[in-house]
């Protein structure tokens, strides 16, 4: 159990890290997300040519519908989130990304007709009362904050799509998880490229170690990381252990970048992150 908590949790710290490798790669949205596509790709899919674990699609055909679409919401979740850092800050963007619980939430509530206890249906609101709190009130020292609302609604769509792969993604039972990863990964690569853009001047700008990162720790690693400890961990754990990635982000934004928050702001975000706690804790009972 030791050994697959600290594997989830170096996961959620390379996910938290995720905003400051972006920011420090010099690129666009669309060229991080094809990079992060593109080298997770190549390392996943040799993993699983070695391992000769393609055959275990066949299991199961019909759920190669489920990973194509899965795959196109995953690659529009990172877009978005990716904006998010650039339209807002590290920590702006993180915070509105884990409005996640609550669209998994709704989603489950309209598509599933699943029944939603009462307390996550109140800790829902009170999220998304922080998040109205961290759009829409100036702070004397800083200004109105209007500036940031682009940013949070980039956030709020990544957490959506987010929400969907989960849910979606639950059709998903018999293939293999580093399968799923890189037939998502080539899809994405394949979906995102028309968008990119690689002139000479782009390429040599490129930070490459913080670029290719993206690919080999941010995904490769992370997910390999993620799928191997997350079925071996009690869910009374995950939710707290997943609580590392934003605060790993919201640290690493401050230490790098200086990024001042308004009280108001702090509150926002304490209250969006309770609220977000407090939900997948009860998802899990």
């Amino acid at each position: 159990m030791r050994n697959h908590v600290l594997m989830f949790s170096t996961a959620m710290v390379l996910a938290g890290s995720i905003g400051l490798f972006v920011t420090e790669a010099g690129i666009s949205s669309y060229n991080a997300v094809f990079i992060r596509c593109l080298v997770a790709a190549i390392l996943m899919g040799g993993f699983v040519g070695i391992k000769g674990q393609a055959k275990s699609i066949t299991a199961r055909p019909e759920e190669i519908k489920w990973i194509v679409i899965c795959g196109f919401a995953l690659v529009g979740n990172w877009y978005f989130l990716f904006e998010s850092f650039r339209l807002s800050s590290i920590t702006i963007g993180i915070a509105s990304y884990y409005t996640a619980p609550f669209f998994l939430l709704i989603f489950s509530r309209l598509i599933l007709k699943e029944n939603i206890p009462v307390s996550s249906v109140l800790w829902t609101v009170i999220g998304f009362t922080g998040l109205l709190t961290l759009v829409g009130v100036p702070d004397p020292d800083t200004g109105p904050q209007g500036n940031i609302l682009p940013g949070i609604m980039s956030g709020i769509t990544a957490a959506a799509l987010y929400a969907s792969v989960i849910l979606l993604g639950k059709q998903v039972t018999r293939t293999r998880p580093t399968v799923v990863t890189a037939i998502q990964m080539i899809l994405g690569a394949v979906a995102i490229f028309p968008f990119t853009t690689f002139t000479p001047d782009i390429i040599a700008e490129i930070n490459w170690p913080f670029a290719l990162s993206l690919g080999v720790f941010h995904t490769a690693l992370l997910y390999t990381l993620f799928y191997a400890s997350v079925r071996k961990i009690s869910a009374g754990l995950i939710a707290p252990l997943a609580f590392i990635e934003p605060l790993t982000a919201i640290l690493l934004d401050f230490s790098f970048y200086g990024t001042r928050l308004s009280n108001y702001q702090i509150f926002g975000i304490c209250i969006i992150l309770l609220s977000s706690y407090r939900t997948m804790r009860g998802a899990e009972r």
